[in-house]
């Protein structure tokens, strides 16, 4: 739809049938929809069976899953949007337009808004990321385990906190295929970078801290039981 459109608003269809921008954009801004899908639907899904694990509240791990991905989050989004937006404005519109190659104002209007709204997404994925590291670290803090240790440990149900980490870089990997095609026949510019730079730092930043809860927390439980047993041998040898 935005590529008919652009052709429809275009001055010069020949130009913008050659225009490499035009060929690929529409593409480009579908990938923005599929990576956000994607680490939407990853972080639930991961998040919501690593809870089933402790004893989180299901309708307080539910409110949490909706301020990240609900309308909270998208205005946080919005908000961290807006900078870049601005950017590629004057890059664009006020700009001579080089980059875009200048179809006409129209187009050129078009165009804007679709990096705006891949902006968005980005940010929305950015929010993802930290969001689901808030609520990750709140669940691993604040609650414990339901099982005993040692079911905890063979059936490894720490596991699904640790696989976002995992899973989430598989997605970024697809993303920056998709970005290193898009900037290499475009023309690559520095905003190109960002947000795949941005989103595979939250990723490995973001890993750290759960796994270091996680940890601290498993050798505390297994410390704990390793006390209480010796206690319970003593107990039994005074006996």
């Amino acid at each position: 739809g935005c590529w008919i459109a652009g052709l429809m608003l275009s001055a010069d269809t020949h130009a913008f049938l050659t225009s490499r921008e035009w060929q690929l954009q529409p593409l480009y801004l579908a990938a923005h929809f599929i990576t956000l899908r994607l680490f939407g639907t990853m972080f639930t899904r991961n998040f919501t069976e690593g809870v089933g694990y402790l004893d989180v509240p299901p309708a307080q791990a539910r409110h949490g899953i909706w301020l990240v991905l609900g309308p909270v989050g998208a205005l946080v989004a919005l908000v961290l949007a807006i900078p870049f937006s601005i950017y590629e404005y004057r890059t664009l519109i006020a700009g001579d337009g080089a980059s875009a190659g200048a179809l006409s104002h129209r187009t050129d209007l078009l165009l804007y808004a679709m990096w705006s709204v891949e902006w968005f997404l980005i940010a929305f994925i950015w929010v993802q990321l930290v969001g689901f590291l808030l609520l990750t670290r709140w669940a691993i803090r604040e609650y414990s385990f339901r099982a005993p240790i040692e079911i905890v440990l063979h059936d490894k149900q720490y596991r699904p906190f640790l696989r976002m980490s995992a899973q989430g870089a598989t997605i970024v990997l697809g993303f920056f295929a998709v970005n290193a095609l898009y900037t290499w026949y475009t023309g690559a510019a520095m905003t190109d970078y960002i947000g795949v730079a941005v989103t595979l730092i939250l990723l490995v930043v973001g890993f750290i801290p759960p796994w270091m809860l996680l940890t601290a927390k498993v050798d505390r439980i297994v410390s704990a039981e390793m006390t209480s047993l010796r206690h319970r041998l003593a107990v039994t040898g005074v006996l």
